[in-house]
Formats: structure tokens, C-alpha cells, sequence
């Protein structure tokens, strides 16, 4: 965990777990009716208030506010945290004051507990993805005009080659490509064609799914492929693709270059 990320946490579970303190205290059960610790806050440790403009005369100063608005930033980046800015500013209160209501071992057991929430929530929407990349895949293979390989591999011609007894890649080759990738819902992740740069590639070098499909293609072929989630990028997705992901590529093989 970067140290950014760690300093978020600490500040808002500090107020996310203060709430669950204030519930067992003798005062009112409702937590939207607690008053926050520093209510009534003395001039010393009242925070300025951002309301107007602010004049930041001070090196000390402008660094203040710097710290405290990446602070903001980075919480806010953050889609597992429903922030709550009045126990955050309430958190920044205590911890510049130097006091606190929580242990350290209640703000790390705090801290693990966001981490499991996020990682639940991870975890069903990778559950989600596998699901529809089967009933995706399942119901594609019945389309006219899509062949399914023995891997699992599903693709349709748009072009065929001039010559389809010409030489086809092997492992062992470099390939000049054009290629088009989307996600199930329209979105493109990557396109040399959008770039209008075909690139040259490795045969070895690039996903199972292409190594396979390169392997039954002829130069100036061009097919759709239909990409399962192990025969792309699998659990761990890559860039904007995330995991269990079913890709479309449209795949022309412009030339063929043995090493």
C-alpha cells in the first residue's frame, strides 16, 4: 500500500470509527444527531474557513493548504470511501491537536476492514464478468458465420487473403499487424488502426489468443476474434482491460517476416 494511500486511510477510518464509538457512549444513539468532538472549537484550533478567499501569506501557510487539498483529492479518487467531510476535518482536528480517540491497533483493525469491504466488492464484479463472458461466448458461438477452435478460440472472416495457400506464422516469426480492440461494450482499449500505425510484433511475443489465430491466418487476411478471458488477458486484466474480460479484436495481417 503506497503512503499516499495509507495516509487517506488512517484519516478516514479515523472518522468512519469514531462514529462507531460515539454510538456506544451515553450519548444520543443517532450518530447524524453527535455533535463531532470539536464542536465548539477554541480560536487556537479552529481551521480557517474556505468560504471566502484566502490569503496565504506564508510559505508555511500555502504548504498547509497544499497538504490538506491533495489530502481531499485523493480521497475523493477513492470510490470505496463515502466521504463524510465533516469527520475528516473532525480527524485533521484531533490529529493536529494531538489527541485521538482510537488505539493504533482500533485504526489498524478499522484500516483492515476497508481493505476486505473493497476487496468483496472486487471479487463480485469479477463474478459478474466471468458470468457474462460465458453467456457472452455461449450464445456467440451459435452466430452464423463464427468457427470456433479447439482452445476456444472464436473468430469470423471479414477478409479473406489473396492467396489462401500462402504462408501462414508460426512462434518463430515477426508480423506486421493491424489490429481494432474493444470490450464487450463498444468500448476500445487499444486500435493501431484508430492510430493509423500498424505495428510489427513477435508472434511469440503477444496473447494466446492472437498466437493461435495468427497461426490460421494468410497475409491480407482479416478476422473478428473473440477472445475468452484465459485466452486474453485472465484474471489480472492489463491497463484498461479488466479482469475476466471477453475482447473483439478485428486482426489484419498485413506481411510476414520470418526471422
Amino acid at each position: 500500500m503506497s503512503l499516499r494511500i495509507s495516509i487517506v486511510l488512517c484519516l478516514v477510518l479515523l472518522s468512519a470509527c469514531s462514529k462507531e464509538q460515539a454510538k456506544s457512549d451515553d450519548q444520543a444513539p443517532d450518530i447524524q444527531e453527535t455533535p463531532l468532538p470539536s464542536a465548539a472549537p477554541t480560536a487556537e484550533s479552529a481551521m480557517p474557513s474556505t468560504e471566502g478567499d484566502l490569503v496565504l501569506e506564508s510559505l508555511d501557510q500555502r504548504a498547509s493548504y497544499g497538504i490538506g487539498y491533495r489530502i481531499a483529492t485523493s480521497i475523493l479518487q477513492d470510490q470505496n470511501i463515502q466521504v463524510d467531510k465533516e469527520w475528516i476535518l473532525a480527524g485533521l482536528r484531533d490529529g493536529l491537536d494531538g489527541r485521538g480517540q482510537l488505539t493504533e491497533s482500533e485504526m489498524i483493525a478499522a484500516a483492515k476492514g476497508l481493505v476486505e469491504r473493497s476487496g468483496e466488492k472486487v471479487q463480485e464484479a469479477n463474478r459478474e464478468r466471468a458470468d457474462e463472458a460465458i453467456d457472452f461466448l455461449r450464445e456467440n458461438a451459435r452466430r452464423k458465420g463464427v468457427e470456433t477452435t479447439n482452445s476456444g478460440l472464436q473468430y469470423e472472416i471479414l477478409e479473406p487473403p489473396a492467396d489462401p495457400d500462402g504462408p501462414r506464422p508460426t512462434k518463430a516469426d515477426i508480423v506486421e499487424i493491424h489490429y481494432h480492440g474493444t470490450l464487450l461494450d463498444g468500448t476500445v482499449f487499444d486500435s493501431s488502426t484508430e492510430r493509423a500505425e500498424p505495428v510489427t510484433v513477435a508472434v511469440a511475443g503477444v496473447i494466446p489468443a492472437w498466437i493461435e489465430a495468427l497461426s490460421l491466418m494468410s497475409v491480407g487476411e482479416k478476422r473478428r476474434l473473440y477472445v475468452s478471458p484465459m485466452l486474453g488477458y485472465g484474471r489480472k486484466g492489463a491497463g484498461s482491460v479488466p479482469s475476466y474480460a471477453v475482447l473483439t479484436f478485428d486482426l489484419e495481417l498485413i506481411s510476414l517476416k520470418k526471422r
